[in-house]
């Protein structure tokens, strides 16, 4: 049966010897990473727990002007009871261009989609791995996975171009 392995340093091509007990169809994680509310990085979001940082804020004014949406009254048709969130920073940020991607096609991306590819870089620059690194070392042998739920954002398009332009981007 396999099992994950957790490596507490990357491995490189030619490096030390898998460690005992392990098999070919084992799995190393090479790495975590993540961006939260209050916190750019994993570390920050345990420091956050550790002293009992609470991350939820107001909801800021450049998100969203909330006075529009919110009413203390609960269940009120096109009203939102909640005026408090956790909110991740430089949301805005992307940079397409970097992923080989075009302006125009990112503006269709789903925004956890360029979140989920800035993390995955971000991952794979801590644990010094490289594409060329990787190519040689492991070939086509090299996967990204990633739990992720439905996706709503294309419901959220203007007309039906931009809803088939959503849907394909994701």
């Amino acid at each position: 049966p396999s099992r994950v392995t957790l490596a507490a340093e990357p491995r490189r091509a030619g490096g030390a010897a898998l460690p005992p007990g392990a098999g070919p169809d084992d799995i190393a994680i090479i790495g975590v990473s993540g961006r939260y509310p209050g916190a750019a990085d994993l570390g920050a979001f345990w420091d956050n727990l550790r002293d009992g940082h609470d991350a939820i804020t107001p909801i800021p004014p450049e998100r969203w002007n909330h006075d529009a949406y919110f009413d203390r009254q609960r269940n009120v048709p096109g009203k939102s009871y909640s005026a408090w969130g956790g909110f991740i920073e430089d949301v805005d940020a992307f940079d397409p261009a970097f992923f080989s991607i075009s302006p125009r096609m990112s503006a269709y991306l789903d925004p956890k989609e360029r979140l989920f590819l800035e993390t995955v870089w971000n991952l794979l620059e801590e644990a010094g791995e490289t594409r060329e690194r990787m190519q040689q070392a492991y070939g086509a042998q090299v996967g990204v996975f990633v739990g992720a739920m439905y996706q709503l954002y294309g419901a959220c398009a203007a007309d039906e171009g931009e809803r088939v332009a959503t849907a394909l981007s994701s």
